[in-house]
């Protein structure tokens, strides 16, 4: 049995992908509030960040129900083809690069040897963006597990519901506060990325009786809140502290939870066939290779963004670098991955992943 095609899935791969990219080119969040536009790069910062949790609610909705379709052999043997041998293969080519100088000076203690490349691969430092594969490997594994409580939803909302509190919830509020907190009061089975995943497939498959039109208008609304409440409180206190208040920068705290989730069932919930640009058979299909494509557009854009700053000396603090060039460059991994995708023989490390 194929798996069915959501244009929704498809356009949320594509605006995540894109939203990764604004996040990388905004590095300068990090510098401090003494940064010429730092408020703005804030802005920036907190209105992306759902791209990550993004991802990994799409995959729940895609994958949970693998079953129907293959075996768990088959799948895993999918996704390892799909998602690690390209990781691997672009680790190596990048690792290479960099050992050369050819995306900035070389790093420091790195040397042209298996060892080196074992530990820098390992530490995540041959590209800082590409700890999301590891994380993504660590759900990848649950996933047969996972799959058999489709039919208990009520326990996968226990676990949602359960680790949005004690973690999403409680933990902020507590490093907020300055209130003590033993980290061991957590629910490890939802610990992680898993949530999300769980989350993604509840929210895709929920017919309207638990997410009701009244409780997305509230959802809608906690996710606005969430997005002003990062904003805010990093906003006062990183003015306060004169660096960067780290505090609410987690993908699982209920500051991204909830403008995650809002995003995802917005984006579910618009009729997307019924606008007319969608009413276009090719446009949908564009929508859908692009869609094909993110994988080999997050493998390559920071390298990409890398270049740029090497080539032309780019201002990291401009507004172009923040705002601009991050269309340029997804659009030129696009052309890239597309371009490398239609050679067979390469097509592999690019990967095809959906």
């Amino acid at each position: 049995m194929s798996k069915k095609r959501y244009l929704y899935f498809d356009l949320l791969s594509v605006v995540a992908c894109l939203a990764v990219i604004f996040l990388h080119c905004n590095g300068i969040v990090h510098w401090g509030p003494q940064t010429p536009h730092w408020s703005q790069a804030l802005a920036v910062e907190v209105g992306f960040y759902w791209a990550v949790p993004i991802f990994f609610m799409c995959t729940g909705a895609k994958t949970l129900d693998y079953r129907d379709r293959k075996s768990t052999r088959q799948f895993l043997t999918s996704r390892l083809k799909g998602i690690f041998f390209p990781f691997l293969a672009w680790s190596m080519i990048i690792f290479v690069a960099k050992i050369n100088g050819m995306l900035g000076a070389a790093p420091e203690g790195w040397s042209p040897s298996l060892s080196s490349f074992a530990q820098a691969f390992m530490g995540s430092q041959i590209d800082g963006t590409y700890w999301f594969f590891f994380a993504m490997f660590g759900v990848t594994m649950s996933i047969p597990v996972l799959s058999y409580l489709r039919g208990h939803k009520d326990a996968m909302w226990y676990l949602v519901i359960v680790y949005s509190v004690l973690y999403g919830t409680i933990v902020p509020l507590t490093r907020m506060l300055g209130i003590p907190w033993n980290d061991s009061i957590a629910i490890p089975v939802a610990g992680g990325y898993v949530m999300y995943v769980i989350l993604g497939y509840l929210l895709a498959k929920d017919d309207g009786t638990v997410v009701t039109a009244k409780r997305r208008k509230i959802l809608y609304v906690a996710g606005i809140a969430g997005l002003a409440v990062r904003y805010g409180y990093t906003w006062i206190a990183s003015q306060q502290m004169g660096a960067v208040n780290t505090t609410l920068f987690d993908y699982n705290f209920l500051t991204a939870i909830l403008p995650s989730a809002a995003l995802f069932v917005f984006f579910k919930n618009v009729d997307w066939e019924r606008l007319s640009l969608f009413k276009n058979a090719n446009v949908k299909k564009a929508v859908s290779s692009l869609s094909g494509l993110t994988f080999g557009i997050y493998l390559l854009h920071n390298s990409v963004l890398s270049l740029f700053v090497l080539l032309f000396s780019l201002d990291m603090s401009s507004y172009f670098v923040r705002l601009v060039l991050p269309f340029i460059i997804f659009a030129v991994c696009s052309a890239i991955s597309l371009l490398l995708n239609k050679i067979p023989v390469v097509r592999g490390i690019v990967g095809g992943w959906r």
